[in-house]
């Protein structure tokens, strides 16, 4: 399973290479700078190519998402953090942010494929079963489902403009029904952003915003010499047979 925009549900996650957060402050204002090295293009410069490969992400990698629109009382923030690594499969956390309220799950992926193996949910150090229908029942409450999908209106090259620079992204827009209103979809993707698309949206047709989720932060933490194994038999444990 993908996190991908091009069904139903609109996601900027992405957990293949085809998905500890905080709430949305000054210290999480969008920081274009990270996002810009992140894809290579720190050089300065009014339009920068994209065409360097995707690097494997690794324990430490994380990546964070601001979600905002009308259908929602206040933005989400929604962090991605590989926790571990064991050739294509990864152990990555998924923290989602209202500001009342911080819930983790720990997920394991298959980097190649994209596809979700596993599920537990991360509370006070302790994992415990969570499912993978549960974890997809909370991501299309946490983002916005489509009730349906009349397919692409148009794919094409455009330009994005993340911290002050304009990167080359294809836009792909799709139209789709929200509560029996017409609206239109757009995704902003890059091929060598490994972490999913960079913007997605979803506007009416007057304009009005009912949903946008934006990357606003990536980076590196050095996890612990202790942290890959811990989690790995944390893991392990649980799904044990």
């Amino acid at each position: 399973m993908k996190w991908l925009v091009a069904t139903t549900t609109v996601s900027v996650l992405a957990l293949g290479c085809a998905h500890a957060g905080s709430s949305m402050n000054a210290a999480m204002a969008p920081r274009g700078e990270e996002v810009m090295a992140e894809l290579g293009l720190d050089t300065p410069g009014a339009t920068v190519a994209v065409s360097a490969p995707l690097p494997e992400r690794q324990p430490g990698d994380f990546a964070v998402y601001r979600v905002s629109g009308n259908y929602r009382a206040q933005p989400l923030t929604i962090t991605q953090r590989v926790v571990d690594r064991q050739g294509t499969v990864l152990l990555m956390d998924i923290t989602l942010d209202d500001g009342n309220g911080r819930d983790t799950l720990r997920l394991r992926v298959d980097d190649a494929t994209g596809d979700l193996l596993s599920v537990a949910k991360l509370e006070n150090g302790t994992l415990t079963p969570f499912g993978v229908a549960a974890y997809e029942e909370v991501m299309s409450k946490a983002l916005l489902p489509a009730d349906e999908n009349q397919g692409m209106l148009k794919t094409e090259d455009a330009l994005l403009e993340i911290g002050g620079r304009k990167v080359p992204v294809t836009d792909t827009a799709y139209r789709v029904v929200i509560g029996g209103e017409h609206a239109t979809m757009h995704t902003y993707s890059s091929s060598s952003f490994g972490w999913g698309d960079l913007v997605g949206e979803i506007a009416r047709d007057d304009g009005t915003v009912l949903y946008r989720a934006e990357i606003v932060s990536l980076g590196h933490d050095e996890p612990s010499k202790n942290v890959s194994t811990t989690a790995r038999n944390d893991m392990g444990a649980i799904y044990a047979e």
